[in-house]
């Protein structure tokens, strides 16, 4: 549906879902994720970096505001997360 826009910002759209929503929706979905952005007079937007990582059910697990996680927490949480779920996917390779 939007295949102009993700080669223009290309993105394959085997990994990716590009999705639009109402201003209203993302200001909802901006408040439940803790990000804070603004139009700017261009019409682009300043935001903040905010990583969150959710399970199957869209519950947030894990959420990381800085980029630099010198600690590794946030990695650790990727990591628990893809281990406590069930694996259904598989790979054919030809």
């Amino acid at each position: 549906m939007y295949h102009a826009f993700a080669a223009e910002h290309h993105i394959s759209e085997d990994n990716w879902i590009i999705a639009r929503a109402s201003a209203n929706d993302v200001r909802l979905l901006a408040a439940a994720l803790g990000i804070q952005y603004r139009e700017l007079a261009d019409h682009s937007f300043n935001h903040s970096a905010v990583i969150s990582l959710a399970d199957r059910e869209g519950v947030v697990r894990a959420k990381n505001g800085n980029l630099a996680d010198e600690r590794g927490d946030f990695v650790m949480a990727i990591r628990r997360q893809l281990a406590s779920r069930p694996c259904t996917a598989t790979r054919e390779t030809s």
